[in-house]
C-alpha cells in the first residue's frame, strides 16, 4: 500500500505544520556484507584536481526542514552530473586481498567503475577499484581504518595505489546524528614514494616518505528530504564537514617539515535507509577553507539505486501519485495522475493529523479524482489518496 497526502484548506487558516526532525543511525548505514549502492557522479570523481562541476543554488541553507530535489534538473533546467556510475559494494575482509594491513576493520566498502555497463558513457577509462575499511559500531558509528587506492594526496600529487593506514581510526558519521551535532577528529597516516611523482605547476617529488596530517570538523547543519533519481525521496541530515591536509616531509634530512596545506569541504546528505545519499565535495583550496556557499564543486554524486533492507522491499521506483486540488462553490475537486499496476484508489480525510484512527473513507474509484462536499463548519481537512492492489 501507497499512501499520498494532500492537504486542504477548506475554510480559515492552517497553521503551519511542524516536520518532525531527523535521527540517523547505524542501522541506515551499510553494516553488513551483501549489501551495496550505486551513484552517478561526474567526469573526475574521485579525483579532486580532475573534477569540475557547477553546483550553484544546489547546497541549500543552514537549518530546516527544506528539500533537496537531486532527482534530475537543476536551476534554469540544468541537468545534474551523469558523466560516471559508480558501484559500493560491502564485502567482508577475508573476500580482499588488502585486508591484511587493516586487522580491525570488519567491513570493506569496494568502489567499483560502472559507467560503461550502465550506459552512462562510452569509451572511457576506468577508474581504478578503491578499498575503503571500516566497522560500523552501533552506539559509536563508521570507525574508518584507512584504504587501499590510488592517490591524488589533496591535489597535490598522484601517488600509485597502496595500503593506507589512519593513525588512529576516526569515526567519520557517529551514531545516532542529529540536527545540530557536532565532532571533529585528528589522524595521520603515511605515504612511501619511490621514483620522482610529478604533481600540479611542475611539482616533483623524487622518493622519500610523506606524512599527511589529516583533520576534520564536522557539524549536522541542516535536515529535511532528499529527492534521488529512481529512488524517490527520504528523510536526511546534511553534514558539513571542513577537511583539512597537512603534507608534511624531510627535504633537508634535518626533520619533517610542512609543505603544503589544503582544504576541502565535504556536503553530505546521509538519509533514512540509504546511508550516505548525495556528497558534493569542494575543489581544494590552498592555505584557507572554502565557504560554506561554494558554487564550484570538484565532484557531485547521487544515489540511484540500492539494496538496503528497509530500502529494498519498496519495490522498483515507481511515478509517485502528483495530486491536485481545485475549490469551487462548496466542492473540492482531488485530481492524480494515473499509475500502473493498481485496481484502484481510496480516497480518505481527516481533520486532525494527530489521530490516526481519524481517517474517514471519501471514496473509492478506478478513476483519477473525487469531489467532496465542503462543510462550512469544517475549519481544515486532510485528504490522502491510497493505491489499492491485489494481495500475492
Amino acid at each position: 500500500m501507497r499512501i499520498s497526502l494532500c492537504i486542504l484548506l477548506a475554510l480559515g487558516v492552517i497553521p503551519q505544520l511542524a516536520q518532525s526532525q531527523v535521527t540517523i543511525s547505524s542501522s541506515d548505514m551499510y553494516d553488513e556484507a551483501g549489501l551495496f549502492y550505486k551513484v552517478y557522479a561526474n567526469n573526475g570523481f574521485p579525483d579532486l584536481a580532475e573534477g569540475t562541476v557547477s553546483v550553484s543554488g544546489l547546497l541549500g541553507e543552514r537549518g530546516g526542514p527544506q528539500l533537496w530535489d537531486f532527482k534530475k534538473d537543476g536551476p534554469d533546467d540544468r541537468n545534474f552530473p551523469k558523466d560516471r556510475a559508480f558501484r559500493f559494494d560491502y564485502v567482508k575482509p577475508e573476500e580482499v586481498e588488502h585486508s591484511e594491513s587493516f586487522p580491525k576493520a570488519e567491513l570493506v566498502e569496494r568502489m567499483t567503475d560502472i559507467t560503461a555497463e550502465s550506459g552512462t558513457a562510452e569509451d572511457v577509462s576506468k577508474v581504478p577499484p578503491q578499498w575503503l575499511f571500516i566497522t560500523q559500531q552501533p552506539g559509536t558509528g563508521r570507525i574508518n581504518h584507512g584504504f587501499f587506492a590510488q592517490l591524488d594526496a589533496g591535489g597535490l600529487i598522484t601517488i600509485p595505489p597502496s595500503a593506507t593506514k589512519f593513525d588512529p581510526p576516526i569515526v567519520e558519521f557517529p551514531d545516532p546524528m542529529n540536527f545540530g551535532d557536532t565532532w571533529s577528529d585528528t589522524t595521520q597516516y603515511s605515504i612511501n614514494f619511490s621514483g620522482n611523482n610529478e604533481g600540479e605547476d611542475g611539482f616533483t617529488l623524487g622518493p622519500t616518505r610523506m606524512v599527511v596530517i589529516r583533520k576534520t570538523e564536522a557539524e549536522v547543519d541542516a535536515y529535511g528530504r532528499i529527492d534521488l533519481p529512481e529512488i524517490g525521496f527520504a528523510k536526511c541530515l546534511r553534514v558539513n564537514e571542513l577537511l583539512e591536509l597537512e603534507f608534511q616531509t624531510d627535504l633537508t634530512g634535518s626533520g619533517l617539515q610542512t609543505i603544503a596545506r589544503r582544504f576541502v569541504r565535504n556536503y553530505y546528505w546521509v538519509a533514512d535507509d540509504l546511508g550516505i545519499a548525495a556528497q558534493i565535495t569542494s575543489r581544494p583550496k590552498e592555505g584557507t577553507p572554502p565557504a560554506d556557499d561554494f558554487t564550484s564543486a570538484a565532484f557531485f554524486t547521487r544515489t540511484f539505486a540500492s539494496n538496503h533492507p528497509e530500502n529494498d522491499d519498496q519495490g522498483p521506483a515507481q511515478k509517485p501519485l502528483e495530486l491536485g486540488i481545485s475549490i469551487s462553490k462548496n466542492e473540492a475537486l482531488l485530481k492524480w495522475n494515473d499509475v500502473s499496476g493498481v485496481n484502484g484508489f481510496r480516497v480518505e480525510y481527516t481533520s486532525d493529523l494527530s489521530d490516526p484512527d481519524s481517517w474517514t473513507e471519501l471514496d473509492t474509484t478506478t478513476g483519477t479524482f473525487s469531489v467532496d462536499t465542503l462543510n462550512k463548519s469544517q475549519k481544515m481537512r486532510f485528504y490522502r489518496v491510497i493505491e489499492e492492489k491485489e494481495e500475492k
